[in-house]
């Protein structure tokens, strides 16, 4: 039996990898726009941009 890890990335592939387009299939997967799509959390990113968006981003407060 598969993992369900193994499917979303087999699903992911046959949906937007275009072998003629620059980059892997991971990299083309990574830059999906389709935020409608069900799968679009649970994408395979690379660990680098995982952090990156899981970052907090920084606030400029005002002390006076």
């Amino acid at each position: 039996m598969a993992s369900l890890k193994k499917a979303v990335d087999l699903k992911c592939k046959d949906c937007i990898y275009d072998p003629l387009d620059t980059g892997s299939w991971r990299h083309q997967v990574e830059n999906c726009t389709d935020t409608t799509c069900p799968l679009w959390e649970v994408r395979p990113v690379t660990i680098a941009s995982r952090d990156k968006a899981r970052k907090p981003k920084s606030i400029a407060v005002e002390v006076s």
